[in-house]
């Protein structure tokens, strides 16, 4: 008969490492394999749904360009927008965008600029309009180049990197390509990194297994009461034979860590005698794992 040990983890009890983005949970009585293989899965877990969908230096980047002609002279002004890191509405982010635009300079050139939002199509548009003869002769997105940060806001505003329009007029609007997707992520990834057989590296060849993933559909500010629906194990490195602490990453859909804003969490996990081979759920990010400074 297979041995196991539950463990109840409290996020309050670990260390939180700000440079690799893990906690660590010190085991209060470690754990000896006796040279037996073991398994290891998540039964359940509390996840407050605390981190906020604009970060800094992660996707709190907008940049764009107005040009104008008048009188055969043409003139470009540039829009560099930094969104201060928080959790934004839809109605709190066009507000900060005008702000932001109106620091930056509302009117250049004779073209007030603005944005607004349609709750139809979901999109935010670039809006300008010129106070005298000038023609609007270009409105477009800048992904990034010298003086400017790389754009990061696209999948947040739902823009693409080379929308723009020529309205030739004195007046224009850009609409953006996509709808926006103010949720930060679809899933929360709880993963190890020093336990599996780590199926996975990273761009600082930080390698991880998954132990579980847990579906959002609960609104900032709530807490996410996920219950495994199935024993999904991974096999503990057999070159451990001694354990007396877990780390532990919560990450997004696209792999970044997922801060929680000094709210606590926990996790339920079974160490069980003998290798379980059924798999956990598929992680596939949209881009590269990738450690990021939140």
């Amino acid at each position: 008969m297979y041995m196991s040990q539950m463990l109840y983890l409290n996020s309050v009890e670990s260390v939180y490492d700000s440079v690799e983005k893990y906690y660590r949970f010190t085991l209060p009585r470690p754990i000896t394999t006796d040279n037996k293989s073991m398994s290891l899965r998540l039964v359940e877990c509390e996840i407050p749904i605390t981190y906020f969908n604009i970060i800094t230096d992660y996707n709190n980047e907008f940049n764009f360009r107005v040009q104008g002609v008048k009188d055969g002279v043409t003139t470009s002004n540039f829009y560099k927008l930094t969104i201060p890191q928080k959790n934004y509405s839809v109605q709190e982010m066009l507000v900060e965008l005008n702000a932001l635009i109106v620091s930056d300079g509302a009117i250049k050139d004779d073209i007030t600029t603005s944005m607004t939002f349609n709750s139809q199509t979901l999109r935010f548009s670039i809006n300008c309009v010129s106070s005298t003869t000038r023609v609007v002769s270009l409105i477009d997105i800048r992904a990034g180049g010298t003086n400017f940060p790389v754009t990061t806001t696209q999948k947040v505003l739902g823009f693409k990197t080379d929308d723009s329009i020529i309205p030739s007029a004195t007046s224009g609007s850009l609409e953006f390509s996509n709808s926006i997707n103010m949720n930060r992520t679809k899933n929360i990834y709880i993963m190890t990194n020093n336990l599996g057989l780590n199926t996975m590296t990273n761009t600082n060849n930080n390698k991880l297994s998954i132990l579980s993933k847990a579906q959002i559909s609960e609104p900032f500010g709530s807490i996410v009461s996920y219950q495994s629906e199935s024993d999904n194990y991974i096999t503990i490195n057999p070159q451990i034979t001694y354990i007396d602490h877990v780390d532990l990453y919560l990450l997004d859909d696209e792999g970044a860590n997922l801060h929680l804003n000094g709210v606590n969490w926990c996790v339920s996990l079974v160490f069980q005698e003998g290798i379980i081979s059924n798999s956990v759920s598929t992680f596939e990010p949209n881009r590269t794992l990738t450690q990021l400074s939140m």
